[in-house]
């Protein structure tokens, strides 16, 4: 697919409300600590792509960008969990070890099960057992 003008106004947009979403998931968790609302916007976002990549077939290109490209790109933050580890670890604790552990360790086992899902009623013929 080659990007046509108006995709990249799909792309921004969706960009812009998940970078402002992922600011507000950080607020509001805040008061339970520093870098929650980052883990849960980074496994919100890991579930939300894997869900966009199992229903590709039922979007438009315009939505997958909006949504994947756009929107959880911006609203998950590796970078962000980058600094965040870098933060803690210069603190000497423990926590940044934890954190980016249960960052990786939460992400990518639920990724694989979506896409496991898709896989399984792609073979299934569309359903799920």
């Amino acid at each position: 697919m080659s990007m046509r003008p108006v995709d990249l106004l799909f792309v921004a947009t969706g960009g812009m409300i998940g970078a402002l979403a992922r600011v507000l998931f950080e607020e509001a968790f805040l008061p339970l600590g520093v870098g929650l609302g980052l883990f849960i916007a980074n496994l919100s976002g890991a579930l939300a792509l894997a869900s966009i990549s199992v229903l590709s077939d039922r979007l438009t290109p315009s939505t997958r960008i909006f949504l994947g490209t756009g929107f959880c790109g911006s609203f998950t933050s590796v970078s962000g969990l980058n600094a965040l580890v870098a933060l803690k670890a210069t603190d000497g604790s423990t926590l940044a070890w934890l954190y980016l552990i249960l960052s990786v360790g939460f992400a990518l086992p639920l990724v694989f099960w979506v896409l496991g899902w898709k896989t399984q009623t792609t073979i299934t013929g569309g359903h799920a057992q």
